[in-house]
């Protein structure tokens, strides 16, 4: 426990508080918020220690945190290969805008890797000029050093041109990130992050993609697709 304490400090130290999606251009308030948390689980998927990461210090984030303290996570089979010894992951929570605290709405829960840096994609001058705007997703390989070994277009939606696909992907492969670990192994991941492209009069809310199985997602959704650590407890929208 003491050990696992000392390695979320250091991390917590490197981070810095980033957005769960970049928004390439001067669009207005993003309405959604996210919360974001480093946390240890033990080999039996119980929540042993969670630590603000990045996102909003305040009242809502702290009942966040005290409610996710007593989810229970599946670790996909990993207990094989080191989870006996505990898994360590980021927890990212996005409620939709107007939050109170005692009165939220959880619009998403995913566990990943963590943004560490990263680098705003430059907005072509002649789209900009011509009012394209859309989403970029792209589909990121992780390494366990936390760089990106590879970064590929998985989606375009909205007035997209390949200038802005090849701008997101020259910003995605500076990227650098906080890797998950199984035991005191560093593993790599792979998640679909959304890149927006927005006019001055356009809000981010309005950016929003298509993921698997065709479920629609907002511009502060991004989707790990082989977590170590996916959440069991059901919560309160899923099932509607």
């Amino acid at each position: 426990m003491k050990g696992s304490r000392l390695v979320l400090t250091a991390l917590l130290a490197a981070a810095c508080a980033w957005p769960l999606a970049l928004v390439a251009g001067p669009g207005q308030g993003q309405g959604q918020r996210v919360y974001t948390y480093a946390v240890q689980i033990d080999a039996d998927g119980h929540v042993q220690e969670i630590v603000p990461y990045s996102g909003i210090g305040d009242a809502v984030g702290r009942e966040l945190e005290a409610e996710a303290r007593t989810w229970l996570f599946s670790d996909g089979g990993r207990s094989g290969r080191g989870g006996a010894d505990g898994l360590r992951t980021f927890l990212r929570l996005v409620v939709a805008p107007g939050a109170t605290p005692g009165h939220y709405e959880l619009l998403s829960a995913t566990t990943g890797p963590a943004p560490r840096q990263l680098v705003l994609p430059q907005y072509p001058v002649r789209e900009q000029r011509e009012g394209r705007e859309g989403a970029v997703v792209m589909k990121l390989d992780i390494g366990p050093d936390g760089r990106v070994s590879a970064a590929e277009v998985d989606s375009v939606h909205g007035d997209v041109s390949r200038n802005m696909t090849a701008a997101a992907r020259r910003a995605a492969l500076q990227w650098r990130f906080a890797p998950e670990r199984v035991g005191a192994q560093a593993v790599g991941s792979t998640v679909l992050w959304p890149v927006c492209f927005l006019g001055a009069t356009t809000r981010a809310t309005e950016c929003a993609w298509s993921g698997p199985e065709a479920q629609r997602y907002s511009s502060k959704m991004v989707l790990p697709l082989d977590p170590v650590a996916r959440r069991v407890t059901p919560l309160a929208f899923e099932g509607r």
